[in-house]
């Protein structure tokens, strides 16, 4: 129906009819530059492309225990198992629930047969569907540009290797994804309020990044951030009561299921460091977690962090200046920039769980605990762009420019470190090398380069590997069976049982207890009836 627009008066007795000018229609390179759809494209195309060199890579190290040798993965009739008990890793029972991480390997086992292609494929599918949500949810927050420009910065940080590329890895991206899906869920229209159905599956989700890991307990302080950010303030108590209700909701489930899994809601830690020493390390964790982000020269897969000595010492000092340095500076910055306001907390809040304060077992510190921090560190350096225009004269002019150029070279920098990180974790021989080379006086590293040996049949080389290991630390149990087995292998079986002995005696509970014992009573026999060892070794 064509509009007709009232004559308007001249003022002389006379009208005219006044049509509006038509709006200017945007140039067409403007619409496709803010596009969601070309937005989405390019980080898709991009984020698989810095991960395709990983596809052909194969099994390592925990994808071992968690996949090759897990009796659920391996037979998926009893996937059911997966919520009846915490995890295991290489016989050693953790103190962690996280049932939907096996039921993912599982899944990945009956598509794909066993070939680590698909398993690599599922783990660079889940992290570019975190890339979506996490556009999707910035844009609703930010704009499609901040949230495009973030995204991109999120998707080339190197540090997310152990997280892709290593199969085992998916942990903390499963727990994003579902984290990231449940806010986006609740936050995708600022006009609606929390319905019945909203909430049941903002709950489901959280109840599933809190089953893929524990991470997803920060979750209510995360709903807090968008909440101050999203609505008015006189709106703010009606979504803080939705947010606990939903909260609440999915925390009780998983604690009940853990419970009737587990026994109690947290089993006993191994604590690598008192509480003390714990306070101590986390400045200092602060600053290596910033330097990889920024210049990811040494990523690890083993980081050794010794704690400081004392409150007076340097390796406390030091790191506890410099990051109250930053402290001043962001908040400067925060100042002038609301964004990096948001993402300076976001990022302080999802590290927190993972700088030691409540006792990590096996690592202090890990590149893989940055997936989901490394998301607000990318708002605040979107974020810098725009504090530079608060610069008074010439200087705006510069700061401007120098902050967009620190903004390509970090994101040129890591997207180069994740390619040429990927091949790391193609297969174990040269993971391990690398990570002998990295930490040296790691025991477990050289014991399972020596594994990685054994198994290729090269026993001389696995045999050194084992005495290295065993050098640095003589009551590592699990060298002294396997280097028992190559002896057993080498016709050394005297030197064997000495072998199966110690690994008794230092780990008598242990789950190869009754191997250890048939192989010693078998061998025993063996060299009492040929009278020393043979010429032609037996197998164990």
């Amino acid at each position: 129906m064509q509009r007709k627009d009232k004559p308007i008066s001249t003022g002389k007795g006379e009208t005219e009819c006044r049509i509006p000018a038509p709006s200017p229609q945007p140039k067409k390179w403007e619409a496709l530059v803010t596009s969601p759809w070309v937005h989405l494209s390019i980080l898709i195309v991009a984020s698989f492309a810095l991960y395709a060199n990983n596809l052909n890579g194969g099994f390592v190290w925990d994808d071992r225990a968690l996949i090759l040798q897990n009796p659920i993965v391996q037979n998926p009739s009893r996937v059911l198992e997966a919520f009846q008990g915490r995890l295991f890793l290489f016989t050693r029972e953790f103190d962690y629930y996280r049932p939907l991480v096996i039921l993912s390997f599982a899944l990945d086992q009956l598509l794909y047969g066993g070939r680590a292609f698909g398993f690599h494929l599922t783990n660079v599918l889940l992290h570019l569907a975190c890339v979506i949500v996490l556009y999707l949810l910035f844009s609703r927050l930010w704009g499609r540009w901040k949230a495009f420009l973030s995204v991109l910065i999120f998707s080339s940080f190197a540090c997310h290797t152990e997280n892709v590329a290593f199969i085992a890895g998916r942990m903390d991206v499963l727990c994003t994804l579902f984290m990231l899906t449940a806010l986006l869920v609740y936050f995708r229209r600022a006009s609606q309020g929390a319905g019945i159905v909203k909430f049941a599956i903002c709950s489901f989700f959280l109840l599933c990044a809190l089953l893929s890991k524990e991470l997803g307990i920060v979750f209510a302080v995360l709903f807090v951030l968008l909440v101050v950010n999203a609505y008015k303030r006189e709106q703010w108590a009606k979504h803080f009561k939705a947010g606990f209700l939903l909260t609440a909701t999915a925390f009780l489930l998983y604690i009940i299921l853990r419970i009737n899994a587990t026994g109690a809601l947290r089993g006993r830690t191994v604590e690598m460091y008192p509480f003390r020493n714990r306070v101590l390390i986390m400045p200092g964790l602060v600053l290596k977690y910033l330097q990889l982000l920024v210049f990811p020269v040494n990523l690890n897969a083993r980081h050794l962090t010794p704690p400081p000595e004392s409150l007076l010492s340097l390796p406390f000092l030091g790191p506890l200046i410099l990051c109250g340095l930053l402290g001043v500076v962001l908040v400067l910055l925060a100042r002038r920039s609301r964004l990096i306001a948001f993402g300076s907390l976001w990022f302080l809040v999802a590290l927190l769980p993972v700088l030691n304060l409540v006792p990590l077992e096996g690592t202090t510190m890990a590149d893989r605990f940055l997936y989901l921090p490394s998301a607000g560190f990318a708002l605040v350096l979107t974020g810098l762009p725009e504090a530079a225009k608060g610069w008074r004269g010439s200087l705006m002019g510069w700061a401007f420019r120098a902050t967009w150029a620190v903004l390509i070279l970090i994101g040129i920098n890591n997207a180069v470190f994740t390619v040429l990180r990927n091949p790391v974790w193609h297969d174990e021989i040269r993971f391990f090398t690398l990570l002998v080379k990295q930490v040296p006086s790691s025991c477990i590293a050289h014991h399972n380069l020596g594994y990685a040996y054994y198994r290729e049949g090269n026993l001389m080389t696995a045999e050194s590997e084992y005495r290295k290991a065993l050098s640095l630390n003589p009551d590592y149990a699990e060298s002294h069976a396997t280097l028992g087995d190559v002896l057993v292998k080498t016709g050394r079986y005297q030197e064997a049982i000495a072998e199966y002995e110690a690994y008794l005696r230092l780990f008598p509970d242990g789950p190869n207890r009754g191997k250890a014992e048939e192989r010693i009573q078998r061998l025993k026999l063996h060299v009492g009836a040929m009278g020393g060892d043979a010429p032609v070794p037996i197998g164990p």
